[in-house]
């Protein structure tokens, strides 16, 4: 399921086969690969096998989005801006998958598990599926 490992300074990471469902993969692990954060997320978002949105987390910015669903999750102490929120935000159309990516600072693939605030965030904006990396290097599918 893997293929060849790409170099990208400054850390390696592995990209998927080409085909639909690990382009898009690519593309989330791609953003999470340029993102300058701690943690590093990518995410985008498919409506009809179209990329509507993408993002990356954001430690140093929130909104009232990223503030509500903290607060209903219970965790309102976590206001920084995810990756999914973030996408869910920059969205013009309903989604209807999303793509999660988590890169370490070594350019291995993470857990991209969406957490409580996004997973709720998610279930009320109606995504059918949720992509995301594990902590092997593989992509796990959840329908929502």
């Amino acid at each position: 399921m893997i293929g060849d490992t790409i170099m990208i300074v400054p850390c390696t990471f592995r990209f998927y086969k080409k085909d639909w469902v690990h382009s898009n993969m690519n593309l989330a692990i791609r953003i999470a690969n340029e993102n300058e954060n701690k943690f590093r997320f990518g995410c985008i978002l498919t409506h009809g096998g179209r990329i509507i949105a993408e993002a990356q987390n954001h430690m140093g910015k929130s909104h009232p989005l990223q503030a509500k669903y903290a607060k209903r999750a219970g965790e309102g102490n976590k206001i920084w801006l995810h990756a999914e929120i973030r996408a869910l935000i920059q969205a013009r159309e309903t989604p209807e998958e999303i793509w999660i990516a988590r890169i370490w600072r070594d350019g291995s693939l993470a857990l991209a598990k969406p957490c409580a605030i996004c997973t709720l965030a998610i279930q009320e904006s109606g995504i059918e599926k949720i992509h995301y990396t594990n902590e092997f290097g593989k992509i796990t599918t959840v329908e929502v």
